[in-house]
């Protein structure tokens, strides 16, 4: 059986070498055909991660597994909230702005550039915090700058929710500390 196998394919050698000269031939015309993609990543830690990774590991520690798991749910679900500002319809404004995207996909449309400016981001939340950015563009200097305008804005944005709710802490302190005395004097 071996050996009528062999004989077999010495006697169609042709057809098959025909065969796998031509998937070759019409694969690499296809990968000439279609424009090149580039994608550019990034990965990175949002501030507080680290101290999320050893005290939130710390204090569920002593329940073994489930607390483990629920430690990683925390952190994961606070990351959820760069996930969501990424794909902001404020961020795609801002990329917009800054990379003409109407023009780039050819639409006229502001919400269909913002939906295939979509298309082309992924946002990856890893179990330990991480989260890792990707771009990809038929430009490869596009698919970088992008990338780093996210970075850019995302610092932005988060700076100002950091300072509003600083804010908001702040003028809560304050009314805390008027209605304090009072608080004291009735209760001398």
């Amino acid at each position: 059986t071996m050996t009528f196998l062999l004989l077999s394919i010495l006697r169609r050698a042709r057809v098959i070498l025909a065969v796998t000269a031509a998937g070759m031939l019409i694969s690499v015309a296809v990968s000439m055909l279609l424009p090149p993609r580039y994608v550019a990543s990034t990965m990175f830690a949002p501030t507080g991660v680290e101290k999320d990774l050893t005290n939130l590991k710390e204090f569920f520690a002593p329940m073994g597994s489930f607390g483990e798991s629920f430690a990683t749910y925390l952190r994961a679900r606070k990351n959820y909230l760069i996930d969501y500002i990424i794909r902001s319809r404020r961020m795609s404004d801002l990329i917009d702005a800054r990379f003409d995207l109407l023009r780039v996909y050819g639409v006229t449309d502001p919400e269909e550039a913002r939906r295939e400016l979509g298309r082309h981001t992924a946002v990856v939340i890893r179990d330990e915090g991480v989260v890792v950015l990707s771009f990809e563009d038929r430009d490869r200097e596009r698919a970088i700058a992008v990338t780093g305008e996210y970075l850019a804005q995302l610092d932005t944005i988060l700076l100002d929710l950091i300072v509003e709710s600083s804010r908001d802490q702040i003028r809560f302190l304050e009314a805390e500390v008027v209605h304090q005395p009072a608080h004291v004097a009735v209760g001398d």
